[in-house]
Order: C-alpha cells, then structure tokens, then sequence
C-alpha cells in the first residue's frame, strides 16, 4: 500500500514538473521582473517541499516514532539516575559496615 502511495505520489509530482516551462521575455532584458519569477518559483517549490515532508511524515508516522524515542529517553535517564542512587546507597552501606567492623574491633 505504502509503495503504491509513493509511486502515485512521485509520478504525479513529476508529471507537473515536466510540463513546466522557463519565462522568457524578449522584451525585458532581465531586469527585476525576471528575477522576481525566480524568487516566486522558489518560494513555490519550498512551500510544495514543506508540504510533502509533511504528508511523507505523516504517511510513514516518523513524527510518532520520533515522539516514541523521545519518551524512550526519558526512562532510560529516570533509571539512569536510579541506578546512580543505587551505588551510592551500596557505598553508603559497605562504608557503614567497614566502620561497624573497625569499632567492633577497637572494643575488644
């Protein structure tokens, strides 16, 4: 299904670029309006690019999956910062049992 989207979408995407046709004026010797065409051309083709990034990014739903590892991370710096306190309570307890030892052995 997704292959069949694509190749619809892309045929008809150069189907409409390849008709088009380059502005000549012979009377204007390129002046401001020519390069006004080519701002607006421009501006067209990086609206219609914007516009199929977003239809390509909802069709292949990489916005989810980018929402999904986002999430991911998350938790995975949440069980970072458990793991971190973990070691610490571990330390805590062998300095505490080497401290117990040590006065255990101080009064006999």
């Amino acid at each position: 299904m997704k292959k069949i989207f694509l190749t619809a979408f892309i045929s008809l995407f150069f189907s409409f670029s390849l008709f088009a046709q380059s502005y000549y004026d012979e009377y204007d010797s390129g002046s401001n309006t020519n390069f006004f065409a080519w701002i607006v051309i421009l501006l067209i083709a990086v609206l219609i690019f914007i516009i199929c990034r977003e239809i390509v990014c909802w069709y292949w739903k990489i916005n989810e999956h980018i929402n999904l590892q986002k999430k991911i991370l998350e938790k995975l710096d949440k069980l970072d910062i458990l793991d971190e306190t973990l070691y610490e309570l571990k330390n805590l307890r062998y300095e505490t049992n080497e401290r117990a030892k040590k006065e255990e052995e101080n009064s006999k």
